[in-house]
């Protein structure tokens, strides 16, 4: 699915994330780090689901 954004299908909108840029909004601001906003991208996506 694209969005239209431009992300060349980096699958965010099609798993629910939304736009990268506002995933990353934090990080971007300097408010937290990339890998405890991918940490708790991934918790969502998994939905307690054993997926690596």
């Amino acid at each position: 699915m694209d969005c239209g954004g431009g992300c060349e299908n980096c699958s965010s909108c099609w798993l629910g994330g939304g736009s990268p840029w506002d995933i990353y909004q934090d990080y971007i601001d300097g408010k937290r780090e990339i890998r405890e906003i991918n940490a708790e991208y991934m918790d969502k996506y998994r939905q307690g689901r054993n997926i690596l």
